[in-house]
């Protein structure tokens, strides 16, 4: 295992940051990093903070408490009634689990324990690696302790990161950590037989120009100021002309094996706009697929808008065409 050691720790990445970036960790300063492509600063200055606490922590901290230090996004309960939604579907769990965005590492153990062997997490920040890499066995401990896991009796978990999990094969029982973004992402293609993203999508949607206002009816009127449905790419230059949305879109048909599932947690992204946007992917890895979407939830919340979940699956086109004539 990769060392990670107090050492090196803030990663170079915070070294740049104003003290007022390293406060930005509410809800308010959340929308406005992402409308200001300031995601990967806000990520970085959130785990940053996480990752000092834990590293002070004393040995004896028990370990409720060095877990409480980190926050899981979208809460425990949405967690759960996505998973739930694995239960009657064909899971590969044979292949590899990606989760995309895995930050602390919550939802990998949450995997584990629902019985998927090799799970790879993925972040483009440094500190979100290095604290799902800290919490590793205070989340071991909690999962054994868990209904789904199995006391003591439970096998000792493999954490494999950095150089460590880019050489290990992807199929080794365990926990793979790495450093990467999921618009470039570092697997071969058709690598997993699931991959999860729980408000990744939502913060590559956010990704505006500078100068330009940011643009989705999921915020109300700031939707208005614009009449772009989608952001333009940010990279003018950008010859390709990908914006962040039609670039995830590619990155899930290649990661994807045939057949594999996409579950995917948002809070901006309907699950007709997903379908659409994945629709018009033109990926080389997209040709004669399709996503069919399997199963949706759409969970009301008081101050935020509607979080969606839905699961899909990656099938051939025909096989999309044959089920809805056998629907019609």
């Amino acid at each position: 295992m990769a060392d990670h050691s107090p050492a090196m720790f803030p990663p170079a990445e915070l070294s740049h940051l104003t003290s007022a970036q390293v406060e930005m960790c509410d809800e308010a300063s959340l929308f406005f990093a992402m409308t200001h492509n300031l995601h990967h600063q806000y990520w970085e200055s959130c785990y940053g903070q996480e990752l000092q606490k834990l590293l002070t922590l004393a040995r004896n901290v028990p370990t409720e408490q060095r877990v409480a230090v980190s926050r899981a996004w979208f809460g425990l309960d949405a967690v759960q009634r996505a998973l739930a939604m694995l239960a009657e579907e064909p899971v590969q769990r044979r292949l590899p689990v990606l989760d995309a965005g895995c930050g602390n590492g919550q939802l990998c153990h949450t995997l584990l324990a629902d019985g998927f062997s090799a799970v790879h997490g993925l972040d483009y920040s440094e500190a979100a690696i290095a604290v799902a890499v800290c919490l590793a066995n205070d989340y071991q401990q909690v999962v054994k302790r868990s209904p789904q896991g199995q006391g003591e009796d439970a096998q000792e978990l493999q954490v494999f990161s950095g150089a460590d999990a880019e050489e290990e094969e992807l199929e080794t029982p365990g926990l793979h950590l790495r450093c990467g973004d999921i618009l470039d992402p570092p697997y071969e293609p058709g690598t997993f037989g699931l991959v999860v993203d729980k408000g990744v999508l939502d913060c590559v949607g956010m990704q505006v120009p500078a100068g330009e206002s940011f643009a989705h009816r999921a915020f109300g009127e700031l939707y208005e100021q614009s009449e772009k449905a989608w952001p333009p790419p940010i990279d003018d230059d950008d010859d390709e002309n990908v914006t962040p949305v039609q670039a995830w879109c590619d990155s899930m048909y290649r990661l994807l094996a045939p057949g594999g599932l996409l579950l995917l947690l948002s809070c901006c992204f309907p699950a007709e706009e997903v379908q659409d946007a994945l629709q018009r992917s033109e990926s080389m890895f997209a040709d004669g697929f399709e996503f069919r979407l399997l199963r949706q939830e759409v969970i009301q919340q008081l101050d935020t808008p509607p979080l969606n979940i839905m699961l899909l699956q990656k099938v051939e086109s025909q096989k999309v065409e044959s089920h809805d004539s056998a629907s019609d």
